[in-house]
């Protein structure tokens, strides 16, 4: 079965087989940490990825990853 894009649909389509919490977080889309990086000419790639890290969600700034983030409590996508 193809995947559809719900974030363009106006309402959610519940399947038979499918939890009214399965098909809204179908269409939520996931939070997850956006790591900061840094221009270093020494690397191989142009940057190096720095332990510092933002929630995809609210925006705050963590010295590290963590499961939950500890501004709005969202919980982070394994990676």
């Amino acid at each position: 079965m193809p995947k559809r894009n719900y974030m363009k649909m106006k309402s959610i389509h519940i399947r038979k087989d499918e939890s009214v919490m399965e098909a809204i977080e179908a269409v939520m889309p996931k939070p997850y940490w956006i790591h900061h990086t840094r221009e270093d000419a020494r690397s191989v790639k142009g940057f190096i990825w720095l332990p510092e890290c933002e929630c995809s969600v609210c925006g705050y700034t963590s010295s590290m990853e963590k499961p939950v983030c500890p501004h709005c409590g969202a919980k982070m996508e394994g990676r």
